[in-house]
Protein backbone atom coordinates (compact mmCIF):
# COMPACT_ATOMS: atom_id res chain seq x y z
CA UNK A 1 0.00 0.00 0.00
CA UNK A 2 2.48 2.22 1.10
CA UNK A 3 4.86 1.78 -2.13
CA UNK A 4 1.55 1.92 -4.13
CA UNK A 5 1.05 5.92 -2.83
CA UNK A 6 4.99 6.69 -2.76
CA UNK A 7 4.73 5.65 -6.70
CA UNK A 8 1.50 8.12 -7.35
CA UNK A 9 3.27 10.76 -5.13
CA UNK A 10 4.07 13.78 -7.27
CA UNK A 11 5.03 16.13 -3.98
CA UNK A 12 8.56 15.87 -3.41
CA UNK A 13 8.80 16.44 0.48
CA UNK A 14 5.77 13.88 0.84
CA UNK A 15 7.38 11.58 -1.34
CA UNK A 16 10.59 11.94 1.02
CA UNK A 17 8.04 11.24 4.64
CA UNK A 18 7.17 7.88 2.40
CA UNK A 19 10.08 6.88 1.94
CA UNK A 20 11.32 7.45 5.53
CA UNK A 21 8.02 5.37 6.55
CA UNK A 22 8.82 2.46 4.37
CA UNK A 23 12.62 2.29 4.91
CA UNK A 24 11.71 1.65 8.74
CA UNK A 25 9.65 -0.61 7.71
CA UNK A 26 10.97 -4.80 7.32
CA UNK A 27 10.65 -4.46 3.75
CA UNK A 28 12.59 -6.98 1.11
CA UNK A 29 15.21 -5.97 -1.16
CA UNK A 30 12.25 -5.51 -4.17
CA UNK A 31 10.51 -3.11 -2.23
CA UNK A 32 13.49 -1.10 -1.18
CA UNK A 33 14.52 -1.03 -5.13
CA UNK A 34 10.77 0.30 -5.80
CA UNK A 35 10.83 2.64 -3.77
CA UNK A 36 14.99 3.71 -4.89
CA UNK A 37 12.68 3.71 -8.33
CA UNK A 38 10.70 6.16 -7.41
CA UNK A 39 13.00 8.87 -5.76
CA UNK A 40 15.20 8.47 -8.86
CA UNK A 41 12.70 9.62 -10.76
CA UNK A 42 12.04 12.59 -9.24
CA UNK A 43 15.42 13.70 -10.35
CA UNK A 44 15.80 16.97 -12.76
CA UNK A 45 11.60 17.41 -11.98
CA UNK A 46 12.27 19.91 -9.24
CA UNK A 47 12.55 23.66 -9.37
CA UNK A 48 14.56 23.66 -6.54
CA UNK A 49 18.18 23.12 -6.03
CA UNK A 50 18.37 21.71 -3.07
CA UNK A 51 15.59 18.86 -3.64
CA UNK A 52 18.55 16.96 -6.14
CA UNK A 53 21.24 16.82 -3.12
CA UNK A 54 18.55 15.97 -0.87
CA UNK A 55 16.87 12.96 -3.20
CA UNK A 56 20.39 11.65 -3.50
CA UNK A 57 21.35 11.74 0.64
CA UNK A 58 18.19 9.67 0.82
CA UNK A 59 19.06 7.40 -2.25
CA UNK A 60 22.72 6.51 -0.37
CA UNK A 61 20.99 5.32 2.93
CA UNK A 62 19.15 2.94 0.77
CA UNK A 63 21.50 0.55 -0.56
CA UNK A 64 21.59 1.55 -4.44
CA UNK A 65 22.96 -0.71 -6.86
CA UNK A 66 26.75 0.80 -9.06
CA UNK A 67 24.23 1.76 -11.79
CA UNK A 68 21.76 3.92 -9.73
CA UNK A 69 24.64 5.27 -7.87
CA UNK A 70 26.17 6.62 -10.93
CA UNK A 71 23.52 8.10 -12.20
CA UNK A 72 22.49 10.38 -9.36
CA UNK A 73 26.10 11.16 -8.59
CA UNK A 74 26.01 12.59 -12.43
CA UNK A 75 23.32 14.32 -11.15
CA UNK A 76 25.30 15.94 -8.55
CA UNK A 77 28.32 17.36 -10.04
CA UNK A 78 26.83 20.41 -11.96
CA UNK A 79 26.13 21.39 -8.33
CA UNK A 80 29.09 21.89 -7.58
CA UNK A 81 30.05 24.96 -10.00
CA UNK A 82 27.35 26.79 -8.29
CA UNK A 83 27.76 28.82 -4.95
CA UNK A 84 30.02 26.94 -2.46
CA UNK A 85 28.41 27.74 0.55
CA UNK A 86 25.03 27.20 -0.71
CA UNK A 87 22.95 24.98 1.40
CA UNK A 88 22.44 22.04 -2.25
CA UNK A 89 26.57 22.09 -2.56
CA UNK A 90 27.18 21.13 0.94
CA UNK A 91 24.94 18.45 0.47
CA UNK A 92 26.18 17.35 -2.89
CA UNK A 93 29.46 16.97 -1.26
CA UNK A 94 28.27 14.77 1.24
CA UNK A 95 25.96 12.72 -0.96
CA UNK A 96 28.76 12.13 -3.63
CA UNK A 97 31.34 11.11 -1.41
CA UNK A 98 28.19 8.60 0.24
CA UNK A 99 27.78 7.20 -3.10
CA UNK A 100 31.47 6.90 -4.27
CA UNK A 101 31.51 3.78 -2.98
CA UNK A 102 34.23 1.37 -5.32
CA UNK A 103 37.89 3.01 -5.88
CA UNK A 104 36.53 2.96 -9.43
CA UNK A 105 33.82 5.51 -8.32
CA UNK A 106 35.88 7.23 -6.30
CA UNK A 107 38.44 7.75 -9.19
CA UNK A 108 35.39 8.86 -11.93
CA UNK A 109 34.26 11.33 -9.27
CA UNK A 110 37.49 12.75 -8.86
CA UNK A 111 37.71 13.20 -12.70
CA UNK A 112 34.75 15.21 -12.77
CA UNK A 113 35.29 17.53 -10.15
CA UNK A 114 38.86 17.93 -11.50
CA UNK A 115 37.73 19.08 -14.48
CA UNK A 116 35.15 21.63 -13.01
CA UNK A 117 38.48 22.80 -10.60
CA UNK A 118 40.69 22.74 -14.03
CA UNK A 119 38.18 25.43 -15.26
CA UNK A 120 39.60 27.69 -12.75
CA UNK A 121 36.49 28.66 -10.97
CA UNK A 122 35.99 31.48 -8.77
CA UNK A 123 38.44 31.20 -5.77
CA UNK A 124 35.64 29.87 -3.34
CA UNK A 125 34.27 27.29 -5.30
CA UNK A 126 37.74 25.98 -6.35
CA UNK A 127 38.47 25.50 -2.55
CA UNK A 128 35.35 23.75 -2.08
CA UNK A 129 36.21 21.49 -5.12
CA UNK A 130 39.28 21.01 -3.92
CA UNK A 131 38.12 19.26 -0.13
CA UNK A 132 35.25 17.58 -2.13
CA UNK A 133 38.44 15.33 -4.28
CA UNK A 134 40.78 15.43 -1.26
CA UNK A 135 38.07 13.49 0.59
CA UNK A 136 37.66 11.03 -2.35
CA UNK A 137 41.14 9.38 -1.42
CA UNK A 138 42.87 10.79 -4.61
CA UNK A 139 46.15 10.07 -5.97
CA UNK A 140 48.64 12.30 -5.89
CA UNK A 141 49.78 12.90 -9.69
CA UNK A 142 46.07 13.22 -10.68
CA UNK A 143 46.25 16.54 -8.54
CA UNK A 144 49.20 17.79 -10.18
CA UNK A 145 47.53 19.55 -13.52
CA UNK A 146 45.02 21.53 -11.63
CA UNK A 147 47.55 22.41 -8.50
CA UNK A 148 49.49 23.67 -11.38
CA UNK A 149 47.07 25.73 -12.77
CA UNK A 150 46.31 27.40 -9.45
CA UNK A 151 50.18 28.03 -9.14
CA UNK A 152 50.06 29.66 -12.31
CA UNK A 153 47.42 32.20 -11.63
CA UNK A 154 49.14 32.98 -8.05
CA UNK A 155 52.40 33.72 -10.63
CA UNK A 156 50.67 37.09 -11.67
CA UNK A 157 47.41 37.37 -9.20
CA UNK A 158 47.96 41.28 -7.80
CA UNK A 159 44.73 41.28 -5.75
CA UNK A 160 45.56 39.48 -2.08
CA UNK A 161 41.57 38.38 -1.58
CA UNK A 162 41.80 36.32 -4.80
CA UNK A 163 45.32 35.33 -4.34
CA UNK A 164 44.74 34.10 -1.09
CA UNK A 165 42.16 31.97 -1.83
CA UNK A 166 43.72 30.55 -4.77
CA UNK A 167 46.71 29.48 -2.04
CA UNK A 168 44.24 27.83 0.29
CA UNK A 169 42.48 25.99 -2.27
CA UNK A 170 46.55 24.93 -3.14
CA UNK A 171 47.07 23.88 0.20
CA UNK A 172 44.41 20.85 -0.46
CA UNK A 173 45.93 19.68 -3.53
CA UNK A 174 49.40 17.88 -1.70
CA UNK A 175 51.57 20.72 -2.70
CA UNK A 176 55.31 20.56 -1.98
CA UNK A 177 58.43 22.40 -1.37
CA UNK A 178 58.83 22.43 -5.60
CA UNK A 179 55.62 24.11 -6.18
CA UNK A 180 57.00 27.07 -3.76
CA UNK A 181 60.33 27.27 -6.21
CA UNK A 182 59.05 30.18 -8.12
CA UNK A 183 56.90 32.14 -4.88
CA UNK A 184 59.51 35.27 -4.63
CA UNK A 185 58.18 36.27 -7.57
CA UNK A 186 54.40 36.20 -6.91
CA UNK A 187 52.65 39.57 -6.69
CA UNK A 188 51.25 38.28 -2.99
CA UNK A 189 53.85 35.99 -1.09
CA UNK A 190 52.35 32.72 -0.14
CA UNK A 191 50.33 32.48 3.18
CA UNK A 192 51.48 30.54 6.08
CA UNK A 193 48.99 27.92 5.50
CA UNK A 194 50.43 26.59 2.60
CA UNK A 195 53.84 26.87 3.82
CA UNK A 196 52.69 24.28 6.45
CA UNK A 197 50.85 22.01 3.37
CA UNK A 198 54.24 22.09 1.38
CA UNK A 199 56.27 21.26 4.51
CA UNK A 200 53.70 18.14 5.32
CA UNK A 201 54.63 16.86 1.59
CA UNK A 202 58.15 17.13 1.61
CA UNK A 203 61.48 15.81 2.65
CA UNK A 204 63.42 17.79 5.46
CA UNK A 205 66.39 17.97 3.38
CA UNK A 206 64.29 20.10 1.01
CA UNK A 207 62.32 21.83 3.16
CA UNK A 208 65.25 22.89 4.89
CA UNK A 209 67.25 24.21 1.61
CA UNK A 210 64.00 26.85 0.69
CA UNK A 211 63.28 27.92 4.11
CA UNK A 212 65.44 30.80 4.19
CA UNK A 213 63.70 32.16 1.22
CA UNK A 214 60.38 31.18 1.87
CA UNK A 215 60.80 32.63 5.73
CA UNK A 216 61.39 36.15 4.02
CA UNK A 217 58.44 36.67 2.47
CA UNK A 218 55.00 34.65 3.86
CA UNK A 219 51.90 36.48 5.05
CA UNK A 220 49.72 35.70 7.59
Amino acid sequence: MLLTLLASQPHFLMALRLTDVVTRLRVTADERARARWVLLTLFGDGDRCWEGPVLAETIAGMDPDAEERARVRQALIPLFAGEPSSFAAREAANAVTRLAVTAEERAQTRRALLTLLAGTPGPSTAYFLANVVAALDPEAEELTPARQALLTLLASEADTETATGWAYTVTALKPTVADLSRSDTWPIPPPVALLAAARRNSGLSAWLTALPVLSAQTIP
